[in-house]
């Protein structure tokens, strides 16, 4: 036999009225059924992916503060490719450290 759960909107709920206003008695269960099985399927991989986005987020603010000049001197040229090869390893040891959290 299947179990029946209930819950009551909260004042708060415009959104979820707005969703359920317009299904029938079993849309709305089978929608609440199929949302509550998202989200216990998937919480830990959304959250995961917010923190890989939130990493990457901050890597590329740090990257915009850097300032990368283009030297007209041969040697100063291969300083600035360093400079610039350093910068990308770095990144890329970065981004690949949020991709295995």
């Amino acid at each position: 036999m299947a179990a029946v759960h209930s819950f009551r909107l909260k004042n708060e709920d415009h959104e979820l009225e707005k969703i359920l206003a317009g299904k029938s008695g079993k849309e709305k269960s089978d929608f609440i059924r199929e949302a509550l099985g998202f989200y216990i399927r998937y919480a830990d991989k959304i959250n995961k992916l917010d923190e890989i986005s939130s990493g990457i987020r901050d890597i590329l603010s740090r990257l915009d503060g850097m300032s990368v000049c283009r030297s007209v001197g041969h040697e100063e040229n291969r300083e600035a490719e360093q400079d610039r090869d350093d910068y990308e390893q770095i990144l890329s040891e970065s981004v690949r450290d949020l991709l295995n959290l």
